[in-house]
């Protein structure tokens, strides 16, 4: 069997363990606390169109202000 001709970092061999686990995924879909409808993480909510408090996008139609 074929060996290594150099050997892995620690940090390249945990990462590459990772990929093949999956671990660490972080959820994709949480509640906007805005409004309460569901969104993606770190986007913009579709429902009033706001991001981190901020107001990113004019949304048509009514809108739930918390």
């Amino acid at each position: 069997m074929a060996q290594p001709k150099y050997r892995k970092s620690r940090t390249r061999v945990r990462r590459q363990k990772a990929v093949w686990l999956g671990g660490g995924n972080a959820p994709e879909i949480t509640i906007c606390k805005r409004c309460g409808s569901y969104m993606r993480t770190h986007r913009v909510c579709p429902g009033c169109g706001y991001y981190k408090n901020q107001m990113i996008l004019e949304v048509k139609g009514k809108e739930k202000a918390g």
